[in-house]
């Protein structure tokens, strides 16, 4: 029960996105009226200390108990008290969460086997009260944006798909018992004795035979005698593992074999903190996404282990550059054996790497080195790219498997060719190793694409056209980035940068209802004065002053000016009564 008590605070936090919806509003226009009418400290007083009354005791103690005389005997007739209460913010925080925390707690002593007492019509008239003579100040400002209230009120609250089992609760006829609906997990314990349908309906149980206990987040669920009798609606809410569950799944589907060894152990280690966190019934939920988010990452940093025939390939260039007992190769050497020295940890990319830098230090050493060996070399370049690069080419900018395949086709055209000089040969190959060390993967785009999504929230808000127009820009130049897998880091991040200060940039419609305020000043007073007036000049005009006074509340200038132009010929048009005093 005190669970409920937040959400009273919540709900005075969503009330407080709207003006109207102001307890400070209620208020102060009260305290308007009084000084319109140039009133007395005594009658503002009075006016104030109204508006809080008829919102909670309706009026006196008398008033609010409907106690009457008659034939000097006191009668009550009910109570008026909260007879025109409002869902106020400010109202609801001061004034009904204190009624509600006394009213959970007397609740709270019946369950702790203390005689129930309900708090008397005198307690709760003197809350009231108490807060209608009160002279706190309560805003006239609305703040706050109720859409992302909502998304947090939603994510505390809402039941996810962990959480969707609803059992009804029925007697022995099959009629449900709508007194009793319980949520519960769907992995109800197997050790609690329930009857069961198909449908995970608790069937053949009437009224308080049901009670139920938390164990963490786990909803236990049981039969108890039919003399205790505890009814109860109960919803708590479960941790979502959804994307946990599938990190989990995604890890388990790999294979130790087809990656290196380091890497391998980092994830199995992130997998089974992961599992431990997903079978711990206690884990929050800032837990659970921190143990997804690891895995994830864990997954990701997986290195795609070499091949015995990479591996080979790699100890036979090592053999002929050994050979060659060139001082300018021994770095690009030791290089190529410590990955020969642990080949479970040698990756594909790392292999590939010291291989053609390996390959294009040997070609450049001796520029003697003749055509047809330059031409050999050219060809195991090239059979080895076709071997073991563009065949792991998954998640690969395309744009850059274009031009790897390009350099290959041009090297090929180039062998085909007898004529073809040394130098154009040591390019080719150049070109070739250039093109096989850029195949930089795709880069992630979430980040980028959840901000769009967001972005594309604020395209319906009060904004001024121009700061519109320029979020829109930035959004369409942001899904060019997003759809291009070819895209560069640089680039995705120059995306998500535009589009953050295009939407930090936007800027709220400001309203101007100073003239339009101004005339409602001016045509206040005349009403007042009504009786000075030709009334054929001043017909209508007290709607017109209504109209021009909810017209504050529009939300475009012109409509504002319109009804400051339709108030102004108004007020103009009015003629005063002729002066006869003097006749």
């Amino acid at each position: 029960m005190e669970a409920a008590l937040p959400l009273s605070r919540k709900k005075d936090q969503v009330l407080g996105t709207n003006k109207e919806f102001l307890v400070g509003t209620w208020i102060q226009r009260a305290i308007d009226l009084s000084e319109a009418y140039d009133e007395d400290d005594f009658s503002k007083d009075m006016l104030e200390r109204n508006a809080r009354a008829l919102i909670t005791t309706w009026g006196s103690y008398e008033m609010s108990s409907l106690i009457f005389s008659h034939d000097g005997v006191n009668y009550s007739g009910g109570t008026l008290q909260d007879y025109a209460n409002r869902q106020y913010a400010g109202l609801t925080k001061d004034y009904y969460y204190p009624r509600w925390e006394k009213w959970i707690s007397s609740l709270r002593e019946t369950f702790d086997e203390e005689d129930y007492e309900d708090y008397t019509f005198d307690e709760g008239f003197e809350l009231g009260w108490n807060w209608s003579l009160d002279h706190n100040a309560y805003t006239t400002e609305a703040s706050g944006d109720v859409k992302e209230l909502a998304k947090k009120i939603f994510a505390e609250y809402g039941l996810n798909d962990d959480f969707r089992i609803h059992i009804d609760i029925t007697d022995e006829n099959g009629m449900k018992l709508s007194e009793q609906e319980i949520f519960a997990h769907r992995d109800i314990p197997a050790d609690i004795v329930l009857d069961l349908d198909e449908n995970k309906k608790i069937t053949g149980i009437e009224a308080g035979d049901v009670r139920y206990s938390m164990d963490g987040n786990i909803l236990h669920v049981e039969e108890i005698e039919k003399d205790a009798v505890i009814t109860v609606i109960v919803a708590a809410a479960i941790a979502d593992r959804s994307e946990l569950n599938e990190a989990i799944t995604a890890a388990k589907a790999l294979h130790g074999k087809d990656h290196t060894a380091d890497s391998w152990t980092a994830m199995q280690k992130a997998l089974a903190a992961a599992e431990q966190v997903a079978a711990d019934d206690s884990a929050t939920q800032e837990q659970i996404d921190d143990a997804a988010d690891a895995l994830n990452t864990a997954i990701g940093a997986l290195q795609a282990k070499a091949s015995d025939a990479a591996m080979a390939a790699l100890q036979n260039i090592v053999g002929k550059a050994t050979a060659l007992q060139e001082d300018s190769l021994a770095e690009h050497i030791a290089n190529a054996q410590t990955l020969l020295d642990d080949p479970d940890n040698a990756s594909v990319n790392a292999v590939i790497s010291v291989m053609l830098d390996l390959s294009e230090a040997m070609a450049e050493l001796n520029e003697s080195t003749s055509t047809d060996a330059l031409r050999q070399d050219l060809k195991a370049t090239i059979d080895f790219i076709n071997e073991n690069i563009l065949t792991n080419i998954d998640n690969v900018r395309p744009g850059k498997v274009q031009a790897l395949k390009d350099a290959i086709t041009a090297a090929q055209k180039l062998l085909a060719n007898e004529d073809a000089a040394s130098d154009q040969l040591k390019a080719a190959n150049k070109v070739m190793t250039k093109a096989a060390q850029e195949l930089w993967e795709i880069v992630t785009k979430a980040e980028l694409e959840a901000l769009i999504e967001a972005a594309n929230g604020y395209l319906d808000g009060d904004y001024t056209a121009e700061s519109l127009e320029a979020l829109q820009t930035a959004i369409e130049a942001a899904q060019t980035v997003a759809i291009n897998d070819d895209a560069t880091t640089s680039e995705v991040t120059d995306a998500i940068t535009s589009l953050a200060n295009a939407i930090a940039s936007l800027e709220e419609i400001t309203l101007d209802t100073s003239a339009l305020e101004h005339e409602i000043e001016l045509v206040t007073e005349m009403i007042a004065n009504l009786d000075d007036y030709v009334p054929s000049t001043v017909e209508g005009l007290a709607d017109k002053l209504a109209a021009s006074q909810a017209a504050l509340e529009a939300t475009s200038q012109d409509a504002i000016d319109e009804a400051t132009k339709t108030l102004r010929e108004a007020r103009l048009n009015a003629r005063t009564k002729a002066d006869i005093s003097a006749l």
